[in-house]
């Protein structure tokens, strides 16, 4: 007998414990108990009947025959009972083989629900050759699930199935109870379904199945997550938390039933999967979001190859607004791993444009991370806002001179000088970057203005000068960490140096700056290894200092350090710990012996470094110590110090000594970053202009000048994470409520080669804009907050705001704004598979566990639907009833009354209704 679904898969005891309930249940329900000895009973009462239906009349020749049976009383009530017992056990027997079809039709405790949800993220789009056929990983899913309502329906208890896709978690395609019908339906709808271009967790999936398991009324639950069980969801940083939202669900009683679909198909017993090779592009920023007619801009574009072999002369087209450009189309060697590459295009057309790479011929993987898009916006001149607070003499210019002069000669950009009282009521989101020189104060509504443009992704570069109040921006700009202005300014700036100490400083031999973060986009071509030398020229005269590190509160992962003065304290605060440290580099050490020749050179080096007087002698000797790679022509007199100290035992005595130069080198900080909201500041802890330094003119490093400040002002206009989203990610915009009116609209563009996805839109013309929606401003007090959700396809998409229009004017032409949205290859690309002890643990009591991995050759319904065998079904049941029925009419014949051979039946009037025969048969 097949009792209900779940049930079947428990043993008593457990089952019992889950609520679920067994054959044994209905048996002992009252009800049934009191319907069952009824019908046990039926005979017995059948022959108390039988035994009262004539009146008992005394015969002579019946006592006679009554005596005799006397004899034989005890032996023929025992065969009686027996005969009544055989007849009453035929009841029973009959009763349990009816049992489950009437506590599957009574008992409505039985029913299974069945939660799938259908993996449509951006990775089920992996594509392969399959008998000349193409297909997705997401085509096989679709085929499982219909397998699994099929297996399902076929149990012999009610089964509801709910169906949804992993990147809408609220959208139910399917909840119906299933039978033929509801079979066909799913059927459509699951043909409709297409997959998404989205990243999404697994873990929502099963948040969502906690969400239904808590509303569900059956009490038998599955999940069935149909997916390519990629290996980066399952053993990747979210791990733990995915485990701990599956330990939630399976802790309800609901099994987890993991079916993968992904391709090379996984077999029951095989832990780990093959999977495809796949590559992608991670990546594809411009060195400016803003550029002017003619100028050419750089990109680059990161290509990620996931596989294990390098891909040679992969061809990347590029295109600009839908146009082939030959100029950056060209073959790429990809390695494995990450490929950076760079090319340059410039730009004619006025306005946004469009620019998408694509890598050309991947025959396999995933198709749609192949393309990326960014945009530019280009003008006839970008405009830059300079607020200059310093003063011109006849001996210096204003600070804003030098950049302006930069930038003119740079062409394209065009300086826009205000003062900071303009700044209380400027509106600064037309100018893409903001400059500020030797500003003495800010007012609060500037100062609000400069942090919401920050916060949406603007950029500011702060230089200091003489006309810097310290206590102001302490206050007012740093605000303990929270503000603007990346760390709190001592209370005056340094004093100038002699010209004694000048000309001794330019022949010492030693950097006068350190380039701490030589791949920053601001100092990365001057931070080149044949310019570097350069910066020993470079004297700054006067700055102004920091407070110490250990009083700056700002996030460090926020504030970063990109060019430091080098430490000008005396050698005498560090001899004693450099001679402590040196002495631990283990030079006679015999496993150590063949770096023994480089370690005596560098320890005798720093040595003697402690003798001299000056500091960074000892910290250049420290760094050689450390940094040493030898010469690989000749290891043996010159060996990689480098592998010396990977060594696990020379870690801490590494840190230490690194920690050492770090504190002899480094000075206070010259050049440093804030991350605030989406956007960034820069603070120069000197002067743009002469006054305090000979950067910009007079010094042997002046021809660096102009270089940093284009890659400064390339880096104010730079693509940000304000302007590059991942598709499905919600975009926010906060505007001025007082400029700008409650409404705007949307616009989506989509790329010249857009993947398909769910919910596509139509193939537009080249170049046209599809209008999307209308969206209503929430107001809070002096900003206007538009939210925009629906953007689940990779392109551009214009946010149109409508400006409000002057008192007495005319209303003017729409603004408009650009975000650009590309599919997420960087957590969708690896298309490794999780092993099957990643995603199968026990997760409870049972045979299998709670979690189980579903391949595809094994079957469904002995999951879903397992019929196995109970009591009611074993042919001994069968065989016990056919001997009981047998023995119950021998027993039965033997015991009725039957004329036996050369016996003449009774006289006629033994048989004529008179009183002898009456009384004969009442005998």
């Amino acid at each position: 007998m097949t009792v209900p679904l779940a049930a079947s898969q428990f043993t008593k005891p457990q089952a019992a414990r889950e609520g679920i309930p067994t054959m044994f249940d209905v048996f002992l329900h009252p009800g049934f108990m009191i319907a069952g000895l009824a019908l046990v009973s039926a005979p017995i009462i059948i022959h108390l009947i039988n035994r009262m239906r004539f009146k008992r009349v005394r015969w002579a020749a019946m006592e006679f025959l009554l005596k005799s049976q006397k004899r034989n009383r005890r032996r023929l009530i025992i065969e009686q009972l027996i005969l009544l017992a055989l007849r009453c056990l035929l009841i029973a027997l009959a009763g349990f083989l009816v049992a489950r079809f009437v506590g599957n039709i009574i008992n409505t405790e039985s029913s299974t629900l069945h939660l799938v949800v259908l993996d449509d993220t951006l990775s089920m789009n992996d594509r392969w050759k399959e008998e000349g056929d193409e297909k997705k990983a997401f085509d096989v899913a679709r085929q499982r699930v219909r397998q699994l309502a099929k297996d399902a329906a076929t149990a012999n208890s009610p089964q509801r199935m709910k169906v949804v896709t992993l990147s809408n978690l609220e959208n139910v395609i399917f909840s119906e109870r299933l039978n033929d019908q509801s079979l066909a339906d799913l059927g459509k709808k699951l043909d409709d379904v297409r997959p998404s271009l989205l990243h999404v967790k697994p873990a929502e999936a099963v948040k969502w199945a906690r969400e239904q398991v808590g509303a569900a009324q059956e009490p038998q639950r599955y999940l069935h997550f149909v997916s390519d069980l990629r290996d980066a969801d399952w053993s990747g940083a979210d791990a733990d938390a995915l485990a701990q939202e599956v330990d939630g669900l399976t802790g309800t009683g609901t099994r987890v039933l993991l079916l993968d679909v992904a391709h090379p198909y996984r077999s029951e017993k095989q832990p780990v999967a093959l999977h495809h090779d796949n590559m992608g592009i991670t990546d594809l920023r411009p060195e400016t979001r803003f550029a002017a007619e003619g100028m050419p801009v750089q990109f680059t574009v990161t290509i990620h190859n996931y596989s294990a072999a390098e891909r040679k002369a992969v061809f990347l087209e590029t295109r600009v607004n839908g146009e082939v450009r030959f100029e950056a189309t060209q073959p790429v060697d990809v390695k494995v791993g990450e490929t950076k590459h760079t090319f340059m295009i410039g730009f004619n057309k006025p306005g946004y444009n469009q620019v998408a790479v694509t890598l050309q011929g991947e025959d396999a993987g995933v198709e749609a991370d192949n393309t990326r898009i960014a945009v530019v916006e280009v003008r006839k001149q970008v405009p830059v806002l300079m607020v200059d607070g310093s003063e011109a003499n006849p001996n210096v210019q204003k600070d804003s001179y030098y950049v302006a002069t930069v930038l003119g000669v740079a062409k394209g950009y065009t300086a826009v000088q205000k003062t900071a009282r303009d700044l209380d009521d400027l509106d600064l989101d037309p100018y893409p970057c903001v400059y500020l020189l030797n500003v003495a104060t800010l007012g609060e509504k500037a100062i609000k203005r400069l942090e919401d443009y920050v916060t949406r992704g603007g950029r500011v570069a702060f230089f200091v000068g003489d006309k810097v109040r310290a206590g102001h921006y302490n206050e007012a700009l740093y605000k303990n960490g929270q503000g603007l202005f990346p760390v709190p300014l001592a209370a005056r700036p340094t004093d100038k140096l002699e010209t004694d100490e000048k000309v001794k400083r330019l022949f010492e031999n030693q950097y006068q700056v350190y380039l701490r973060d030589p791949d920053h986009p601001i100092f990365r071509e001057a931070a080149q290894a044949k310019y570097r030398e350069v910066f020993k020229f470079l004297l700054i005269d006067q700055y102004w200092p920091a407070l110490p590190r250990f009083q700056w509160n700002a996030d460090p992962n926020k504030v970063k350090e990109l060019v430091t003065l080098p430490n000008r304290k005396s050698l005498e605060d560090y001899r004693f710990r450099a001679a402590e440290l040196n002495n631990q580099v283990p030079v006679g050490d015999e496993k150590h012996e063949k770096y023994r020749p480089a370690l005596e050179v560098h320890r005798r080096a720093v040595r003697d470094s402690l003798a001299g007087d000056a500091l960074f002698t000892l910290g250049n000797a420290l760094e050689r110590l450390l940094n040493d790679r030898g010469n690989p022509a000749d290891l043996t007199k010159f060996p990689d110090l480098k592998e010396f100290w990977d060594l696990p035992e020379n870690q801490k005595l590494r840190n230490e000594l690194n920690a050492l130069r770090e504190t002899v080198q480094y000075g206070d900080p010259l050049v440093l970053t804030n991350r605030f909201g989406k956007g960034q500041v820069v603070a120069f802890l000197t002067t743009a202009g002469r006054a305090w330094n000979d950067w910009a003119g007079g010094c042997p490093a002046s021809w660096t000048y102009p270089m940093t400040i284009l890659d400064l002002q390339k880096w104010l206009t730079g693509t940000g994470e304000e302007s590059n989203y991942n598709v499905g990610d919600p975009l926010e915009v906060v505007v001025d409520a007082g400029r700008y009116e409650p409404k705007a609209s949307v616009e989506y563009q989509p790329p010249p080669t857009a993947p398909k996805g769910e919910g596509a839109a139509a193939e537009p013309a080249r170049g046209d804009r599809i209008p999307l929606k209308d969206l209503a401003g929430a107001t809070k007090d002096t900003t206007l907050t538009f939210s925009f959700a629906d953007a689940r396809q990779p392109g551009v998409y214009f946010l149109k705001l409508q400006p409000k229009p002057a008192p007495g004017q005319a209303a003017t032409d729409p603004e408009e704004r650009a975000y650009v949205y590309n599919v997420d290859t960087e957590n969708e690309g690896d298309l490794k598979r999780a092993s099957k002890e990643s995603v199968e643990r026990s997760g409870g009591a049972g045979e299998r566990g709670r979690v189980m991995l579903v391949t595809p050759d094994m079957g469904l319904r002995e999951h879903v639907a397992p019929k196995r065998k109970d009591a009611s079904e074993t042919p001994w049941l069968y065989l016990v009833i056919l001997m009981v029925l047998i023995v119950e009419q021998a027993l039965a014949v033997h015991l009725s009354f039957h004329l036996k051979g050369g016996e003449s039946m009774l006289p006629p009037m033994m048989r004529g209704g008179g009183q002898p025969a009456a009384a004969a048969e009442a005998a």
